[in-house]
């Protein structure tokens, strides 16, 4: 029997601020979120990156006071099928859950209501064509920042439940009107709760607060059986004027919540490869290691792929017992500092005292913050050049060909944007099995023709009259490129480059075997061969996968 499973989804309204991030995933962790749809992210480019364990998607904006996006918890990951922006203000993600089908999750950023009347109309209307677009058979889901009140409950509305709060304005009757059209239900007016788990927004005025309920998680009409609960909470480490609203829904056999844990990579994509590169004294060892591991005999009677596996493990052992492995990466490793946290604390407790006390003095609370806030600038400055130091001494002991590489990763502010593949309706997909299929039918429609005869292969075992030769072999692994990523076998192509004048003679033999005997697919496993220079024949490559095969 399946379990039914919590799948949480939740609006919040951030800035794109760095300590907003950093502070962002402790709170999702803390309340455990699995769908998170953010407004007013000020982030208005299209992007994908890892915040802590969750992945923060965003999506293109024009206007710079809008940006939308969403962050994913480990646990709904994997189901991550596409997500698209509508427009500047409407953003859809979807999910593959298994045994629950598709799950749309839209997050809207509305107008508020001192716009004019004519730019709320068209919010809606968008926000209409994106539902109309989604299969009706899909689930869907709204998380927005609604800017509206729909305040009580008349005459037994069918779109809210009777625990709203305020007043209905200009902007609270057309989101009515709207959920009334799409038979949508606004979840967090449906359970009786404490006024302050009712309220979304907070604007501190001199004297008083104001708390509104603006924000609202839409869900059909025909699925209020699947949600369990609803409500905002205060006192998120992300500072924001508006509170966490959550809903929780049972989507039967949805996903189980398993712990994370994340995938650990080969060691042998771990090896020291710069020490090959770099070190002259490194080099050295290897090639005496590796032509005393290939001077072993072979066992008697092994077929050409028995030797291929045996002559790659033991390049492996080779480097292994030479270069060995690389140390962990201390590039993005978070640093820490009691004397920090100390004050952090601090004025963490201040702007606390400062939006949740009415009768304490704000003005002197928030002259005490900013002292707290100016020491906490003045020890990120301090650590920040200690750690500069560091760096810069930690260079200055590298050979003159390393420093340069070593000053511009360590100084280099941003990461590669990655690089997101679309559909033919323009939205982006997240699943690796969906990617590999568009990208491969893209290239089959501009290389493969259909009505091709195709040759049948000649398999019949029989000597080359153009044998490949131990120079070819080593120009081929000379020509290889420095810090690439390894192939099927996960081989680095440095332990082939400085070691190809042992290597060439052994690996020109196999070529030459396979190729003999007929069964070169399953001793090279399909290796391409590379085009001849036409200027340069003497260097012509047989094959193109030493480093990968």
């Amino acid at each position: 029997m399946m379990l039914a499973t919590r799948f949480r989804q939740v609006l919040s309204g951030i800035c794109s601020t760095r300590k907003q991030q950093d502070t962002l995933p402790q709170d999702l962790r803390r309340y455990r979120i699995d769908v998170l749809g953010i407004q007013e992210t000020r982030i208005c480019t299209l992007d994908k990156k890892r915040i802590g364990d969750y992945t923060l998607l965003t999506l293109p904006a024009v206007q710079e006071r809008h940006g939308i996006g969403f962050a994913i918890s480990p646990r709904v990951r994997p189901y991550l099928h596409c997500y698209w922006a509508h427009c500047d203000r409407i953003g859809v993600v979807q999910l593959l859950l298994p045994h629950a089908g598709p799950v749309n999750i839209v997050t809207a950023y509305a107008p508020h209501s001192g716009r004019p009347l004519a730019e709320v109309d068209r919010f809606y209307a968008d926000l209409s064509d994106t539902l109309d677009q989604l299969p009706r058979r899909n689930i869907a889901f709204v998380t927005g920042d609604f800017n509206a009140k729909l305040g009580q409950q008349i005459n037994g509305e069918a779109f809210m439940g009777p625990h709203a709060r305020g007043i209905r304005n200009r902007n609270g009757h057309a989101l009515a009107d709207f959920c009334s059209t799409h038979l949508l239900f606004a979840t967090n007016t449906g359970f009786q709760k404490r006024a302050r788990h009712k309220t979304t927004w907070i604007q501190r005025q001199t004297n008083h607060c104001i708390y509104n309920q603006i924000d609202y998680i839409l869900c059909p009409q025909n699925c209020r059986r699947l949600y369990m609960d609803a409500r905002s909470w205060g006192g998120t480490l992300t500072a924001s004027d508006h509170k966490l609203v959550t809903a929780d829904f049972i989507l039967n056999a949805a996903t189980h919540r398993l712990r994370y844990s994340a995938v650990k990579p080969d060691p042998a994509l771990k090896l020291a490869r710069d020490h090959l590169i770099y070190d002259d004294t490194a080099r050295d060892d290897y090639t005496n290691a590796l032509q005393a591991a290939l001077s072993q005999p072979t066992a008697q009677g092994s077929t050409v792929l028995q030797r291929w596996t045996d002559t790659l493990d033991r390049i492996r052992e080779a480097a292994e017992g030479t270069i060995g492995f690389a140390g962990p990466n201390h590039r993005h490793v978070r640093h820490h500092d009691d004397e920090l946290q100390l004050l952090s604390e601090a004025q963490r407790a201040l702007q606390l005292r400062i939006y949740n006390d009415c009768a304490a003095n704000t003005i002197e609370l928030r002259a005490a913050r900013n002292k707290i806030l100016h020491q906490i600038r003045a020890r990120c400055r301090a650590i920040a050049s200690r750690k500069l130091d560091e760096r810069i001494t930690r260079i200055e002991n590298l050979s003159d060909s390393a420093r340069m590489y070593a000053a511009v990763r360590d100084i280099s502010p941003h990461r590669t944007q990655p690089l997101l593949n679309h559909d033919q309706e323009g939205k982006y997909i997240l699943r690796q099995q969906t990617t590999n299929k568009v990208i491969t039918d893209h290239f089959r429609t501009l290389f493969y023709d259909p009505g091709r005869l195709h040759p049948v292969p000649d398999r019949e075992p029989r000597s080359l009259t153009r044998p490949v030769t131990a120079t070819e072999v080593e120009a081929a692994f000379r020509r290889l490129n420095n810090e690439r990523a390894a192939g099927p076998a996960e081989l680095p192509a440095e332990l082939l480059k400085y070691g190809a004048s042992v290597l060439a003679p052994l690996f020109a033999d196999l070529v030459n075997c396979s190729f003999e005997q007929g069964t070169p697919s399953h001793s090279v496993k399909e290796h391409s061969c590379a085009c001849p220079s036409p200027t340069s024949p003497e260097v012509y490559v047989p094959v193109s996968a030493p480093s990968c095969c």
